[in-house]
């Protein structure tokens, strides 16, 4: 940057898991503001400002949506990249989770969510 050569520009690394991008398409008068909040930060993601990550249990569940839902769905993950975490770290965490009743057992998915987000919190790098 000129004239501030030693300041480093950070951006905010975060997990984005499936129910975010769904309220981008929820109607419901009752989720409004979650609607706007959701838009507005998914909008800061594709201008730079922000640098989102999503897991392949998301993608999972996209894929497992309905059409047109899905396809919708997959237009809002455009600028959304890969955490990068390992699935077997990924999986002990989540097994942990459950074990211990962080996340109840039925929740598994859920779990997994948890662990991507702790895990590639620690192996991401910031661009």
């Amino acid at each position: 940057m000129v004239g501030y050569p030693d300041l480093v520009i950070h951006r905010p690394l975060l997990y984005l898991e499936t129910s975010i991008f769904g309220f981008c398409l929820d109607d419901e008068p009752r989720n409004l503001l979650r609607r706007e909040a959701v838009t507005a930060l998914l909008d800061q993601v594709r201008l730079g400002i922000l640098n989102a990550v999503t897991s392949s249990v998301t993608l999972d569940e996209v894929d497992r949506s309905p059409e047109p839902l899905r396809q919708r769905l997959l237009v809002l993950l455009e600028g959304v990249g890969p955490i990068s975490a390992g699935k077997e770290e990924v999986e002990r965490l989540a097994r942990a989770y459950v074990q211990s009743g962080v996340i109840p057992a039925d929740s598994l998915d859920d779990a997994r969510h948890v662990a991507y987000a702790t895990a590639g919190g620690r192996t991401s790098s910031y661009p």
